[in-house]
């Protein structure tokens, strides 16, 4: 009675565990398998009134049955459950350390982000230029989100004229406030990667030797920073968070 609830638990609970995940194959299977996955919840079902039935049955007395048959669901039940919470608890698990990524997204949002750097940080973000990229990640608790803007007016550029860089011509650092850049220029990943060969090459190349810019370094947290670089030679502005 017991492997035969629990075969069927986890296979049931499994499925849809990989449901969840979005890992069922494509194709005949990836229909089939949900199917199975039914068909094992209604068999445990029927699994718990036939046990409960049979062990009813082989008593010596009815009283006696009676209480081998509750027995028996509160077994299968406690069973089902145990079998439950563990594959919620590894699909909730597996679920939070999935990476998520956000590439282009509409005006609106790329605007409220924007506005989220000029009120929270006090980086003139919306002012600065025309978003040429923007894209984010999650990992847990991990966390970073990137934009590339480019001046392109008159009012861009004295925006920009106002900010205090305290780093002029300096390298960028090569710590994990520029660790974005993992993403960034993985062009695999098209969701977050820089779509512009030109900037990408530029930027990537600091994963190799630094490149040098006008920066800010916004330490918000011990494990969370806010990058702000200038590069007059590329005429562009990388803003770059990560929370690590």
């Amino acid at each position: 009675m017991i492997p035969f609830t629990i075969g069927l638990a986890s296979i049931a609970n499994g499925i849809a565990f990989l449901e969840d995940l979005g890992e069922l194959p494509a194709g005949i299977v990836g229909r089939v398998l949900p199917l199975i996955s039914l068909v094992c919840f209604v068999l445990v079902l029927i699994s718990i009134v036939y046990f409960a039935w049979t062990n009813f049955k082989r008593a010596s007395t009815r009283v006696r049955g009676f209480y081998w048959a509750i027995a028996t669901v509160i077994t299968q039940i406690l069973i089902i459950v145990v079998v439950t919470a563990v594959s919620f608890v590894a699909a909730s698990f597996f679920d939070f350390i999935e990476p998520k990524f956000v590439g282009e997204t509409s005006e609106e949002v790329q605007n409220l982000e924007l506005n989220i750097l000029d009120s929270k940080y006090g980086i003139p973000a919306p002012r600065l230029g025309s978003v040429e990229h923007y894209s984010e990640w999650s990992i847990g608790e991990e966390m970073g989100r990137d934009f590339i803007l480019v001046p392109l007016t008159e009012q861009h550029e004295q925006q920009l004229g106002s900010i205090d860089f305290k780093n002029i011509d300096s390298e960028l650092p090569s710590d994990l406030s520029t660790s974005n850049l993992q993403f960034l220029c993985d062009v695999d990943n098209m969701e977050v990667s820089i779509s512009n060969p030109a900037i990408r090459e530029f930027l990537c190349r600091h994963r190799i030797t630094p490149i040098r810019g006008s920066w800010n370094l916004i330490q918000v947290r011990h494990d969370w920073t806010v990058l702000l670089a200038y590069f007059p030679s590329h005429n562009l502005i990388w803003i770059s968070e990560v929370e690590w």
